[in-house]
């Protein structure tokens, strides 16, 4: 009989809406009789959107770590451990004592952060986001013998070593101690092994989705009038380039095609958006819908006509196989790993970042010949079922956790 596994997952906050996938990753090992742990910073939650899948499993074990919880957090958190495990909580001090001597800064810090997760005696420590374990470095070595893995999913990767000289250093130290890193893509695993990831530690797992959610109730009928429902969904952060996807549809709209564009998802650059919306005069055609549930995308899924997926750094988006799930044909920038979900001119189309006129000429194309839409979307879904489904994302992982467990 196998061993069950104990794992921890280490998360910023949770569930979150726009980490939708978090919540399927634990749901998903979960029913496949896992015995998982959530470690949480953040006290936010998006609790209230996930009920109804809530209700499908048991109670979810969410713990907090120490971090986040201010001063008087941590000093009670501390507390707690003295009283019940004082002579491990000693003897984990003691050990980082000894990595870090003379550096008192170093030695309280390392501790903290690893109490919560050794005391919890895991087979597994995955930190969901490269991030996330880079915070943790000072702790790495005392979650021993704990089998350690991260995350690449894209922004950490593929921005923070742009912006933070400190952070390409940071991640070759952290790889260092990991016994193994999964990577969302191919293209995923070449940035990682730039940042010091050894080719042997990555392991590709790609997103998946429920297809069962994101199923059409009605078949799309290729309408050949308007108005033409464009839609992106994403959080509202520079990295999507939805600024673009407003130029492409005023661009749209100059050519003389009926469109009309939703974005759902929330975020910081919601003024930016607002200000390019009323400055390019798309105040009548462009709705913002902010972060909302997966049922209600589904639902503005079930009405859009083309998704569009103006990013200018993606490690491989769910969005595009929600779409695609949904018999959308997908415009895509051709960044990160869209190019291994999306085979141009099959499932949808690849076009160059920074270029909203050529997104806008593909969304042209696809507005003129409704048999192209309904032929790319029925490609798209028959490309999910084949290659991204949840179940298939939960064997992989289980079967990477067994083989270090």
């Amino acid at each position: 009989m196998d061993k069950l596994l104990r794992i921890a997952l280490v998360v910023n906050t949770f569930p979150k809406l726009s980490e939708t996938f978090i919540f399927n990753k634990v749901l998903g090992l979960t029913q496949a009789g896992m015995d998982v742990t959530v470690f949480t910073s953040n006290k936010k939650s998006n609790y209230r959107a996930f009920e109804d899948r809530l209700s499908l499993i048991q109670p979810l074990k969410v713990k907090p770590t120490l971090i986040g919880r201010g001063f008087l957090g941590i000093f009670l958190g501390l507390l707690k451990i003295g009283f019940t495990k004082p002579l491990e909580a000693m003897k984990l001090l003691n050990k980082s004592c000894l990595l870090y001597p003379k550096n008192l800064k170093r030695i309280i810090r390392a501790w903290v952060l690893a109490l919560p997760l050794k005391l919890g005696y895991f087979d597994i420590i995955h930190f969901e986001f490269s991030g996330i374990a880079v915070s943790y470095l000072d702790a790495l070595p005392l979650l021993k013998p704990s089998k350690l893995l991260t995350s690449c999913r894209g922004a950490a990767e593929q921005i923070t070593p742009i912006i933070e000289p400190d952070r390409k250093m940071q991640l070759e130290k952290t790889f260092g101690y990991l016994d193994r890193v999964h990577c969302v893509s191919d293209d995923m695993v070449n940035t990682a092994e730039k940042l010091g990831l050894k080719p042997s530690q990555a392991f590709v797992n790609r997103p998946a989705i429920d297809i069962n959610l994101f199923r059409r109730v009605q078949a799309y009928q290729g309408k050949s009038k308007g108005p033409y429902r464009l839609i992106s969904v994403g959080r509202l952060h520079w990295k999507k380039g939805l600024g673009f996807g407003l130029l492409a549809v005023h661009q749209l709209l100059d050519s003389g095609y009926d469109v009309l564009y939703d974005i759902i998802g929330g975020g910081v650059e919601e003024e930016q958006l607002l200000f390019m919306i009323h400055d390019l005069g798309l105040t009548a055609y462009v709705q913002l819908y902010g972060s909302q549930p997966a049922q209600v995308v589904r639902q503005r899924y079930e009405k859009a006509d083309i998704c569009i997926l103006p990013s200018l750094s993606e490690g491989l988006s769910n969005v595009a196989l929600e779409a695609m799930a949904m018999e959308l044909p997908v415009v895509s920038t051709n960044v990160g790993g869209m190019g291994e979900a999306i085979t141009d001119g099959v499932e949808g189309f690849l076009v160059p970042p920074y270029q909203p006129e050529i997104m806008a000429e593909k969304a042209a194309l696809l507005i003129d010949h409704p048999e192209l839409r309904i032929r790319m979307g029925k490609a798209g879904r028959l490309r999910v079922e084949k290659d991204y489904l949840i179940e298939r994302q939960i064997r992989n992982f289980i079967f990477e956790y067994k083989n270090l467990g």
